[in-house]
């Protein structure tokens, strides 16, 4: 059974996906190997303080998001 945080991520990314790190490319926080979700499916990253992780709209440029990581 599919979650429903997967399901929100999934959408975001399909609609927003970015592999680039280009400096000025946007990225999103769905797409970043430090985002996570909790035992109670909320979302969660130890950089959470320098992005807002609760809106997949939270897209910043790659060079204001010095943490991103793409996933592998």
């Amino acid at each position: 059974m599919e979650r429903k945080l997967d399901k929100f991520i999934d959408a975001c990314n399909a609609e927003n996906h970015i592999m680039s790190t280009d400096e000025f490319e946007y990225v999103y926080c769905t797409d970043c190997k430090w985002f996570r979700t909790d035992d109670e499916e909320l979302p969660y990253c130890p950089y959470e303080d320098e992005c807002n992780i609760w809106g997949c709209e939270d897209s910043k440029q790659f060079k204001y998001r010095p943490h991103y990581e793409t996933k592998e």
